[in-house]
């Protein structure tokens, strides 16, 4: 038999609604009422979210499920691990859809330049836009000396 490890809120309300359970309404204080239509079993599950389940708490909901604590654990173990997985695919699917939108936009939207005033100071743009990449290209410059 596994031993006990701590579970949050969030998970026990999970596999109780694999096993076919419904939250029904509030309880006294911070306890909810899930029920199972198909039995009518009503069970009173304590509202602690973001925080682990005392062992005792989490034992009495285990009798009444009728189930294992491995059954119970194994679910858990199974149904993270398998969250964890899609977290970390998604995350990478997202990144990859970044990266492209990213890279067709910046071929699309170069800025094409036209700097007027050829002396100095269109050297000095030019210089400074060379430098500067992502501001745009320099196609030519304009000059109305004669």
């Amino acid at each position: 038999m596994e031993k006990l490890t701590s579970i949050r809120y969030e998970e026990i309300i999970r596999e109780l609604k694999k096993l076919g359970f419904r939250f029904y309404r509030s309880g006294r204080g911070s306890h909810e009422l899930w029920v199972r239509d198909s039995d009518g079993k009503v069970l009173p599950v304590p509202k602690h979210k973001g925080r682990d389940m005392k062992r005792g708490t989490l034992k009495a909901i285990i009798r009444e499920l009728g189930i294992s604590i491995d059954e119970l654990l194994i679910s858990v173990i199974f149904l993270t691990f398998f969250n964890t997985l899609f977290l970390i695919e998604a995350s990478h699917l997202f990144r990859a859809l970044y990266n492209q939108s990213l890279s067709k936009g910046s071929k699309h939207s170069e800025k094409r330049l036209l700097i007027v005033g050829a002396r100095r100071a269109g050297i000095q743009l030019l210089e400074e836009f060379q430098r500067r990449t992502h501001l745009g290209n320099v196609v030519g410059f304009v000059d109305d000396m004669k």
